[in-house]
């Protein structure tokens, strides 16, 4: 069998079945993209797609998910308020009874009553039709501890539903044992007559069937021993009808994206590269699940910064040395653009700082105040806006701690300048305006809306694990264990890249990866050698470029780092930043500059030089209280 064929019976398969997941977290529109992209990365990486295919497919599609929440919190919050109102609808089979309808009812409200990582696992088995072995791959957990989490999962699930029946005074499903027991009866026997009709446009597209056909074998006949209906298959009956693979079969996105992918018109890597990676400032939350609430996080914007020079990074008024120049001058004439002499040696300083030893606590603690900039458009007027905002995050690292962030803190969206809010007035004041935005199927739409947004606080840790590095999730112990010789966190960031199946395909290719990942571990609670051989491995990595002293958005002056490359977004090209306090070896931001501005970029006055997006870090040190979570915050 040749790679297209296998490739071809993957996708003929799974296409429904992947879908409805990423519809379950983002909505049908970029649940489209994010299943599009998801076969994009099993193209490219075909020889390694496992036997069964699905597990790993919901893998690469979860991790897209994350990356899209972590890069661009705006269009994931719409996404998800989709998302939400999807999760919350009922099925419409014919012929439904009353009883029935009231059961769905109850179980969909019971299940929004959950912790997010209890909704996840339980709709990855009720919904999706995995075995517990194959959500343990999903969630990246042992089949140990997922056994665990399920158990528990669904008895907070039974006690749920029996309390949403008590309080709409309707009868608990307990008392219709007998209708609800018997295998594949009523709403289910039609479920699995519709899902094996539609198996014909797409072969094992129907995972609530699939769950029940291996219920037998799972539950033990749960009735039998308690007289309860099996909770797991009142949710598989719950699931919305725009979640079922056998309705999503066949539709003509799915044969064009699969023509497309196949004579290689879409490329995965230049299709991530048209929209940076959104840092978190090296910090990235786990993406546990996605937030069901529909909440307004933070997009925003930067005018140019006065003095800066082309690449976005306002000159220090310190000198730079001859050497340097000489430096620069050099790697321009051999074609490179590696790190100059002046800005190795101050990285190296930097790491040298970064040794100091700290004393360690039960919360690893950031804030950051975020800018970003987009040019939208409403009724012929062109015009860019800006959204600001603050973040806290903080991170539990002892046994019974929590994990929480904070996002969206005194969130503001307006036009950028006064020239911006007279042709939003023009437009008629609109409450809501687009933006072009890039996606994997090509270009898209991003909301923005105009006014004050509410914070929004999600919990980011699953057990122990408290950060994801790369595609793994590492507990506090994990972070510990990292080895402080540069050389060997180089090589095990590099095996990252190898292991990641969504964020390896990123543009930049290997050496922009390993920066990415040095980078977020600099902000990590790392030990303080850790943190010098994170600096040590981006001052020796190829391409990167010294910038000498400059001085962030904040007006702070520290050490500037480029990445290799520029990415292409619908306002031009940027380049990516770092800028790192040189006397402490602390993160202080993270930015993206406008190196070649779009013809709508420069309509809407932004030019060459313009910082479109930063995340800088005004805190990061260890506490012994929780942070505090405002009370208007979405959950």
């Amino acid at each position: 069998m040749t790679h297209a064929q296998r490739f071809r019976d993957v996708y003929e398969e799974c296409y429904p079945r992947v879908l409805a997941y990423a519809t379950s977290l983002v909505g049908r529109q970029v649940g489209e993209d994010i299943t599009s992209e998801t076969f994009t990365v099993a193209w490219r990486r075909v020889r390694d797609i496992p036997q069964p295919a699905l597990p790993w497919l919901l893998g690469v599609a979860r991790n897209l998910v994350r990356e899209l929440r972590r890069r661009d919190s705006h269009q994931y919050a719409l996404a998800a308020e989709e998302a939400q109102r999807i999760s919350s609808g009922a099925r419409s089979d014919v012929g439904d009874v009353a009883a029935d309808v009231t059961d769905r009812e109850a179980a969909l409200q019971a299940l929004a009553s959950l912790s997010d990582a209890d909704r996840e696992l339980l709709t990855l088995i009720a919904w999706h039709g995995l075995s517990p072995k194959q959500a343990a791959r999903v969630l990246g957990c042992t089949i140990a501890t997922l056994t665990v989490r399920l158990h528990r999962a669904r008895r907070r699930l039974e006690k749920a539903l029996e309390a949403v029946s008590q309080a709409d005074g309707v009868r608990s499903p307990r008392t219709r044992a007998a209708r609800t027991s018997a295998p594949c009866t009523g709403a289910a026997r039609t479920s699995v007559t519709r899902t094996r009709a539609g198996r014909a446009s797409a072969a094992g597209s129907g995972p609530a069937p699939q769950y029940r056909s291996q219920r037998s074998t799972h539950m033990k006949n749960t009735h039998a021993r308690s007289g309860r209906p099996d909770v797991l298959r009142v949710l598989a009956d719950a699931r919305p009808d725009e979640l079922d693979p056998a309705r999503l079969a066949g539709s003509p996105r799915q044969h064009d994206d699969l023509a497309r992918i196949l004579a290689g018109a879409t490329d995965s890597g230049a299709a991530r590269s048209q929209e940076p990676r959104r840092l978190w400032v090296g910090i990235r939350p786990l993406g546990t699940v996605v937030a069901v609430a529909a909440v307004a996080a933070s997009v925003v914007v930067v005018s140019t910064l006065d003095g800066q020079d082309p690449s976005g990074v306002r000159a220090s008024a310190h000198p730079q040395s001859s050497a340097a120049t000489a430096g620069s001058a050099s790697a321009a004439s051999e074609g490179r653009a590696d790190v100059q002499v002046d800005g190795r040696l101050e990285l190296l300083s930097v790491a040298k700082k970064a040794e100091t030893p700290a004393a360690e606590g039960t919360y690893w603690q950031t804030t950051t105040r975020s800018q970003d900039v987009n040019v939208v458009g409403a009724k012929g007027q062109l015009f860019a806006v800006r959204t600001t905002s603050r973040g806290e995050w903080s991170v539990g690292v002892r046994p019974g701690t929590q994990s929480l962030m904070v996002s969206g803190l005194d969130d503001v969206t307006a036009p950028r300048t006064e020239a911006d809010k007279a042709r939003w007035r023009a437009a008629g004041s609109p409450v809501t305006v687009q933006a072009e935005a890039s996606t994997a199927a090509g270009q898209g739409t991003l909301g923005y809306r105009i006014g004050t947004g509410r914070p929004m606080v999600m919990r980011t840790d699953a057990g122990d694990k408290i950060y994801a590095l790369g595609p793994r999730n590492v507990s506090y112990q994990d972070l510990r264990e990292l080895p402080s010789n540069s050389g060997e966190l180089r090589r095990q960031l590099e095996k990252l890249y190898g292991e990641d199946s969504s964020g390896a395909e990123t543009g930049g290719g290997r050496t922009a990866y390993v920066l990415r990942q040095a980078a977020d571990l600099i902000t990590m609670p790392v030990k303080p050698a850790v943190r010098a051989a994170a600096y040590r491995v981006i001052a020796d990595l190829p391409g990167v470029r010294g910038l000498g002293r400059v001085t962030d958005p904040l007006g702070r002056e520290g050490v500037g780092v480029a990445f290799p490359g520029t990415a292409r977004t619908p306002l031009g090209s940027v380049q990516q930043r770092l800028v790192v306090d040189p006397t402490t070896g602390a993160m202080l931001c993270e930015q993206s500059v406008l190196v070649e501005p779009s013809a709508r970029a420069r309509e809407a006055g932004l030019d060459a030089g313009t910082t479109v997006n930063y995340e800088a870090t005004t805190r990061m040190s260890w506490g012994e209280r929780q942070i505090t979570v405002p009370k208007n915050a979405e959950h």
